[in-house]
């Protein structure tokens, strides 16, 4: 009987942490997300100060979650997002409107895919 209720137990812990993982990855990905959206409009205006400093905040807020990311999420995504900072950080330095605007298109992609991915649903199980 104390077998059954450890298992139960640890059950219901592992899919509370499974359900907590997706509302983390979820929020912190929004966030990020939200962010790129100034990004962006602040390049489509060619207002690059203003680019560069919700650039900086992006950062930041990519620091403070890659080390929680890290241990949830596959590390080549981790790379991609990562890659993906640096090559806007590089398009807003030189005022590339375009290849800043594919970029952060690519980058938005990237943070909106991962909670997906990370959802429990028969795609991901299959």
């Amino acid at each position: 009987m104390r077998v059954l209720v450890f298992t139960f137990v640890l059950f219901i812990l592992l899919v509370g942490f499974g359900f907590y993982t997706v509302v983390y990855l979820s929020e912190t990905s929004s966030e990020m997300v939200d962010l790129l959206d100034k990004i962006d409009r602040a390049v489509n205006k060619g207002n690059w100060t203003v680019a560069e400093g919700y650039l900086k905040a992006l950062d930041e807020s990519w620091n403070k979650n890659k080390a929680y990311w890290s241990i949830l999420i596959n590390h080549d995504e981790i790379d991609n997002i990562e890659l993906s900072i640096n090559h806007i950080r590089e398009y807003i330095g030189v005022k590339n409107t375009p290849e800043s605007r594919a970029e952060i298109a690519g980058l938005r992609l990237f943070l909106e895919h991962i909670p997906e991915n990370e959802r429990l649903s028969l795609e991901n199980i299959l």
